[in-house]
């Protein structure tokens, strides 16, 4: 979880639009400032959030539908 929130969430959001509220070895819930994480990303950054989301994030083919994988648990 260390990894997600230092090389992702810190990355590609700004600290005022989410706040951490609990954390585990494998699990992090947290609150946005927006409906979604893609609203939150910084805007200069989005093209990269883009190509790197899959390696934090389940892979999203449309809103409706979430396309889940089967990576490797701790990734």
């Amino acid at each position: 979880m260390l990894e997600f929130y230092y090389d992702f969430l810190v990355v590609y959001i700004d600290k005022e639009n989410f706040c951490l509220i609990e954390c585990d070895t494998d699990s992090l819930y947290m609150a946005l400032s927006g409906p979604n994480i893609e609203s939150v990303v910084r805007p200069e950054l989005r093209q990269q959030f883009e190509a790197e989301r899959g390696q934090f994030l389940t892979r999203v083919d449309t809103e409706e539908h979430i396309q889940h994988d089967r990576r490797e648990p701790g990734i």
